[in-house]
């Protein structure tokens, strides 16, 4: 099976098993007859199972690839599912919480390691619709689920039928999953720094707040609002609902607008649907709520998803049939560059001043700042002495995008090995991008005519 199709699935597969718990969640609360408080602490148990198992999987993935730990992982959540009605007591509960939670996470790192593969093998933005599956799922387990509890089958029937929908998804799934693990000699798990700690502090408030719709909406719902358990299911059907449409557009919302912008309304819809959901006491205005929430979270994950780190730029240049790789920083050179078989890793520094930016690809040696004139055109002038006698080369940035357009005129021609003219038409980072690749392109093609 294609591997696009395959991840689907799975991302519709994980969506549709928690999902169709929420529904469930005031049933098993009436069945055993404990309190809200005695329920928030068995579904700690659930979180408890993930928090163990999800730091272990990316090295069960690397290990063992994708395709072993998915599908272990799948059938474990199979089981044990059926167990969250079942349990007579809230220890036995707590336990099946448990087991279903560590392998649900399990589920959930090793088929995003997927998608991150899938995603750089096909090179292009893909993690927003493997999202969108996931709400699907959501939209589907949870609509599912209360559907069956409107028509009275029993909770442990439901169960089973939705395991043996499961059995068949990810028995369709299995031929796509990647199977190979890593076959480098690399570490399988490192303590998280940097921009890591940022995007670990992402996801923990986005499983926050997803959590807290999958284990309380329906009590807020069945117990505040007075609704009945059949409609339980609704506030998180249209949470997952709005999700599902928000990663839909997702990847081209990214495309166009960039990451920093999404991120910013997505956080104002977060809150101002919890305000909506808190304050009113209304089902109509809960659910507006819900679609709020769902907006804006729809698209948080996806985005701290698949960036090229510098692994994956060699493998970028690979599949080019490139040599060599430069590594470009403002005004600072790598200082630990990988060694890659095959691959020669050189440094580089890009220099940018008000008067325009370049490059200096693999110099002898760091920009010396000491004792320089506070202007551009000493730091210019400064940065082009870092080339002479062979050693590095000197590449000028889009030099027609306003309003970074090269505007240092005492330098000639001869000293300049490359010009980086053509823009990316899609990049969000500046609106003048389009109208400067295209200027670009009618010089290069006068330059062309011309035979210059």
């Amino acid at each position: 099976m294609n591997k696009i199709y395959a991840t689907r699935i799975v991302f519709f597969s994980a969506g549709l098993i928690i999902a169709a718990w929420a529904p469930l969640i005031p049933i098993v609360k009436e069945a055993l007859n404990v309190n809200t408080g005695v329920l928030g602490i068995l579904l700690l148990f659930l979180g408890l199972g993930s928090i163990i198992s999800m730091p272990i999987t990316g090295m069960l993935s690397a290990r063992y690839g994708c395709q072993r730990v998915i599908i272990t992982s799948a059938l474990l959540t199979i089981i044990s599912f059926p167990f969250l009605v079942i349990s007579q007591t809230p220890i036995e509960l707590g336990i099946s919480l448990f087991f279903f939670g560590a392998s649900i996470g399990t589920v959930d790192v090793s088929m995003n390691i997927q998608a991150v593969k899938v995603e750089k093998g096909f090179n292009k933005n893909l993690m927003s619709g493997f999202h969108f599956f996931f709400s699907l799922g959501g939209i589907g387990g949870a609509a599912g689920m209360s559907f069956m509890i409107y028509l009275g089958v029993t909770a442990l029937l439901a169960c089973y039928l939705m395991s043996f929908l499961l059995v068949i998804l990810f028995s369709i799934s299995y031929s796509g999953l990647v199977r190979s693990g890593e076959k480098e000699n690399k570490k399988y798990f490192s303590l998280p720094k940097g921009i890591i700690i940022h995007v670990c502090l992402l996801c923990f408030l986005m499983g926050v707040i997803e959590g807290s719709i999958i284990d309380w909406g329906a009590l807020f719902i069945t117990t505040e609002l007075g609704m009945p358990p059949s409609v339980s299911g609704l506030g998180y059907v249209t949470f997952a609902f709005a999700m599902m449409l928000g990663r839909f557009f997702g990847d081209k919302l990214v495309t166009l607008y960039g990451r920093n912008k999404v991120f910013f309304i997505s956080s104002i819809s977060i809150g101002l649907g919890f305000l909506l959901v808190i304050n009113f006491g209304v089902l109509f205005i809960t659910l507006i709520g819900f679609i709020c929430i769902g907006l804006g979270a729809s698209n948080m994950v996806p985005m701290s998803d698949g960036h090229n780190a510098i692994d994956a730029v060699v493998d970028i240049a690979a599949r080019q049939q490139l040599d060599f790789v430069f590594l470009t920083e403002h005004i600072s050179c790598h200082p630990d560059l990988p060694l890659m078989e095959n691959k020669l890793i050189l440094p580089g520094i890009e220099i940018t001043t008000d008067l325009g930016h370049f490059n200096v690809h693999g110099p002898a040696r760091g920009l010396d700042m000491n004792g320089l004139a506070y202007s551009s055109q000493a730091l210019i002038e400064r940065g082009l002495a870092m080339v002479g006698d062979g050693l590095g080369t000197i590449s000028i940035n889009h030099p027609m995008m306003k309003p970074w357009h090269w505007l240092y005129r005492d330098m000639p021609l001869h000293r300049v090995n490359t010009l980086v003219v053509c823009c990316d038409p899609t990049s969000p980072t500046w609106p003048t991008s389009p109208q400067s690749a295209e200027d670009a392109l009618r010089v290069l093609n006068a330059m062309w005519n011309a035979r210059a």
